[in-house]
């Protein structure tokens, strides 16, 4: 399954950012509500420039093969992979696509995981 997700790596820094109200931020490519606050997905450049405190400085890897989001399996296989090769990942479903966060540092090495071209264990 792996070898059929097309990952890439989005060329920017993300940065999680929890607010207690909603705050509107054009360059977000998340928000999510919970109870203890709303977490957003943030450029860390925009959460720099506006002072916010952030926490999990990540890279972002698109899966381009659209993806269904009534698909089994998916999480499973792309978080296994990267468990096993030792990598934190975050995943969030979009419409089209599914999307991973991964420790910024790692960023490439889990598009090699996920492509198969490491075989860490």
């Amino acid at each position: 399954m792996l070898d059929q997700l097309k990952p890439s790596l989005q060329p920017r820094t993300y940065v999680y950012v929890c607010m207690t109200a909603p705050v509107e931020f054009p360059d977000a490519l998340a928000m999510f509500w919970e109870a203890e606050g709303i977490t957003y997905v943030l450029p860390k450049e925009l959460a720099v420039q506006k002072g916010l405190n952030y926490t999990f400085e990540a890279a972002w890897i698109q899966l381009d093969m659209p993806t269904d989001l009534y698909a089994v399996g998916i999480t499973a296989a792309v978080s296994g992979a990267l468990a096993k090769a030792g990598i934190p990942c975050n995943m969030i479903a979009a419409y089209h696509h599914d999307h991973l966060f991964v420790p910024k540092a790692m960023g490439q090495k889990a598009i090699e995981v996920l492509k198969g071209k490491n075989n860490s264990s």
